[in-house]
């Protein structure tokens, strides 16, 4: 999509278990993006919630990020979407330490720029995940 290798792009992101780093991270990111989309453009970023491993505390990664950093850069959050995909469709079930640890919902922040982007999504269907059509 980014005309980029993907190994290349993989090697460059960012892994950390402080969130406090990632949070820094993503203020960098969506302040960069503030540029890139349109007056009238969508911002749709996709978190998983994360699991402490100590405690077996979940974090709902995607509302620590509009709360802590971009609801704080004027970002208008437009709608949040909770899709609890089954561990066998999920990415983790790839990575090799850490397969199949992930947690079971993912969220889309969706956001767009405060002053011009005020519309209301159009309701969507849920995913039937046990039928192949949606995922083949």
């Amino acid at each position: 999509m980014l005309k980029q290798d993907s190994k290349n792009v993989d090697q460059k992101l960012i892994s950390t278990s402080s969130l406090r780093k990632y949070l820094a991270f993503m203020n960098v990111v969506l302040e960069q993006l503030k540029e890139a989309v349109r007056d009238d453009g969508y911002l749709c970023l996709i978190f998983g919630d994360v699991m402490e491993k100590s405690t077996g505390k979940i974090t709902n990664l995607a509302e620590c990020v509009w709360a802590e950093i971009a609801s704080k850069l004027d970002w208008h959050r437009i709608a949040v979407i909770v899709d609890e995909v089954p561990s066998e469709h999920k990415v983790s079930r790839i990575w090799k330490h850490t397969r199949g640890q992930a947690t079971k919902t993912d969220r889309i922040l969706i956001l767009g720029h405060q002053k011009t982007n005020k519309k209301k999504l159009p309701r969507l269907n849920p995913i039937e995940w046990s039928s192949s059509k949606n995922w083949a």
